[in-house]
């Protein structure tokens, strides 16, 4: 095939990277689509979740919370600790 007049010239293979140019746009412009969609969606569902976390919450603190609800005897809250300020870390050296 490569024997043939006209294959591996130099407008031969321009045409190719041409060609390859254009399917790679077509790929990449699909791919920007799915990604905005999965990017939507992921919104939508930090969304959903997130009002169902508020609800549970409003749900659990009418009832005791968790401990209060399921009568947990072992039970304790654990509260996220919050990191020192840069300040004050740099106070104590």
């Amino acid at each position: 095939l490569w024997l043939l007049p006209g294959y591996r010239t130099p407008i031969y293979m321009l045409n190719r990277i041409i060609k390859l140019q254009a399917v790679v746009e077509i790929v990449v412009n699909k791919i920007r689509d799915a990604l905005r969609l999965i990017a939507k969606q992921n919104a939508k569902m930090r969304t959903a979740l997130y009002q169902n976390h508020l609800a549970l919450d409003y749900l659990l603190t009418q009832k005791g919370g968790v401990c209060g609800k399921f009568n947990l005897n072992n039970c304790s809250m654990v509260t996220p600790v919050k990191p020192h300020p840069v300040s004050e870390w740099l106070l104590n050296y």
